[in-house]
């Protein structure tokens, strides 16, 4: 199975939500808002010992849903806003701001009506701000880029069976809105990415072809002159 993804600029939206009567057994395939749903009930599997279904059934405030939540907070955060930090010090991003006073914070809400809704924030702990809350697509670019790409390739639900490792993730020219040497940074999450997943994906960069990360004989030059030809590295005498 081969996942295709054409980019990670989507906004993100500030919560994801679920009618009262939603089949958490099934994944979703309305075209609107099944992406986040499917996301986050594939988080919930990853990170907590609950799927999104048992979640949703435990008591409302009980002290189960906010060990769950934590968990799932604690194992997020270190993976996006830590790993994001050091991807920003080398050139992703150019806020005022260091990514180490934020702290990711998703929320879960049970409406009157039995519905449930998932808030997606981020909590400044700088001093002057002192712990207030801010939607994900109210930070920075960057920021809003890198938790797209972290959790749609880490978690994404579109794999057959149980066996997410199975799946081969193609990339159109990932980081190409990245400066050259958050590339390289990129490309040591990629590598590492690859531990799990086979990846191919095309690009312009050079920083994207360092070989002391790739191996050179992966490497596929795709030439166009009166035909289209894919060669070799060492045949397209680069």
């Amino acid at each position: 199975l081969i996942l295709y993804f054409k980019g990670f600029d989507e906004e993100i939206g500030d919560k994801v939500d679920f009618p009262a009567a939603y089949d958490y057994s099934k994944k979703d395939t309305t075209k609107e808002k099944s992406e986040w749903r499917n996301l986050l009930g594939e988080i919930f599997k990853q990170t907590t010992d609950h799927s999104l279904k048992e979640f949703v059934e435990l008591p409302a405030k009980s002290l189960d849903e906010g060990n769950v939540l934590r968990t799932l907070n604690e194992k997020l955060d270190k993976q996006i806003i830590q790993t994001w930090e050091n991807l920003r010090k080398e050139g992703l991003d150019t806020p005022s701001k260091r990514a180490s006073n934020l702290k990711l914070n998703i929320n879960h809400y049970v409406n009157s009506d039995k519905s449930h809704e998932f808030h997606l924030g981020i909590i400044d702990t700088s001093a002057d701000e002192g712990g207030k809350g801010f939607t994900i697509k109210d930070r920075s670019v960057g920021l809003n880029w890198f938790f797209n790409f972290i959790v749609k390739l880490n978690y994404n639900p579109h794999y057959r069976g149980e066996k997410p490792e199975e799946a081969i993730y193609l990339l159109d020219e990932p980081g190409s809105n990245l400066h050259s040497s958050a590339q390289e940074g990129l490309l040591k999450i990629l590598k590492k990415f690859s531990e799990r997943n086979s990846i191919i994906y095309g690009t312009h960069s050079e920083n994207l072809l360092n070989p002391e990360l790739i191996n050179v004989n992966a490497i596929k030059i795709v030439e166009k002159d009166s035909k289209v030809q894919v060669k070799s590295f060492p045949e397209a005498g680069i």
